[in-house]
């Protein structure tokens, strides 16, 4: 006679052993890394307090004397209400261009304006007080979430390639490809058949002191994420040179972890428009650095996985459209 009782439980057996190789290999991954991690440490280790200090220096010295007037005055202008009044006027181009409310025009120019990860941040504040839904604050954040122009077309094309008309490309390659990518997730949500999770209408409320503390976190976080990306990509960059890749595999592989050092380091290493190509798809994905950023800033309930279908698209997209740009300009 058959026990039912013995082959439901070698059913849930089986049920556990399909699906244990996925955590099995989670977890090797996990354990090879927490291995290796101390062993780079230790042989790397002269190289890697010294890329700690130029990354914690770069913070000290640039990007909070630059970047944190600007994410006061974000988040101001966003939880002051200024976006919503000031995003109404575009109320009708955003709704046929993008399928987004009049307030996420703020957002996009937000991005534009001001850089990482001013846009997404803007975007998610929109979404808590209201004025847009979910399904629009994740799709207007992918789209933000791009590199400001002063860094982009002075620091990288002026200041890194000696040619302010690359860095010009470079920007305009990228945004290009940043707003296409808008249109074409709103494409791809009124053929799916997309839902609108209501947003959390005056579920938040900011008074001058708690934005000045956020500001502060944000820019303790943003600091936090290039110190650790940073020195990141300068030990995948050690770990390419001895492998002896190319110079511009070796940047796009710095790239993957942080934008700045992979910049410089396709500058430094590469023909100005060669470098400005692979600039341009560094910029496009834009480096965990930025990811985490942008996540650490993700309110509870929305998600990034549009954003990094945006990144993952731009980065080959603005490569190819700089590459274009450069060739019919004759820069």
């Amino acid at each position: 006679m058959i026990n039912n009782t013995n082959i439901s439980q070698r059913t849930n057996q089986l049920g556990a052993a399909q699906t244990s190789p996925k955590r099995k290999a989670k977890n090797i991954a996990a354990a090879l890394f927490a291995l290796i991690l101390p062993i780079v440490l230790l042989l790397f280790s002269n190289t890697l307090r010294e890329s700690t200090k130029r990354a914690l220096l770069l913070c000290a010295t640039t990007v909070i004397p630059s970047l944190f007037p600007f994410v006061v005055a974000n988040e101001f202008f966003t939880w002051s209400g200024a976006a919503e009044t000031l995003g109404m006027p575009l109320s009708g181009i955003m709704r046929r261009v993008f399928g987004l409310s009049g307030a996420c025009a703020s957002a996009i120019l937000t991005g534009l304006v001001c850089g990482y990860p001013s846009g997404a941040a803007c975007a998610f504040g929109l979404y808590l007080l209201g004025c847009c839904t979910a399904d629009e604050a994740e799709r207007c954040a992918a789209i933000a979430s791009n590199a400001g122009p002063a860094f982009v077309i002075g620091g990288i094309g002026g200041a890194m390639l000696g040619d302010v008309r690359l860095g010009i490309v470079i920007w305009c390659s990228t945004v290009a490809v940043s707003l296409l990518a808008g249109v074409i997730l709103k494409i791809g949500r009124v053929l799916g058949g997309g839902k609108s999770v209501a947003s959390k209408a005056g579920s938040e409320v900011f008074s001058p002191a708690a934005i000045i503390s956020n500001s502060a976190l944000i820019m303790l976080k943003i600091c936090a994420f290039i110190t650790v990306f940073g020195v990141a990509a300068d030990a995948a960059g050690i770990f390419a040179d001895l492998l002896g890749f190319e110079p511009a595999t070796g940047a796009l592989i710095r790239g993957v972890f942080e934008l700045t050092s992979a910049a410089d380091y396709a500058a430094r290493c590469l023909p100005a428009r060669q470098a400005a190509v692979i600039i341009a798809a560094i910029v496009g994905w834009s480096g965990l650095s930025v990811h985490m950023q942008t996540a650490s800033l993700l309110p509870k309930g929305l998600s990034l996985a549009r954003y990094y279908f945006v990144k993952m698209l731009s980065a080959p997209a603005s490569a190819a459209l700089c590459a274009i740009l450069i060739w019919l300009l004759g820069i």
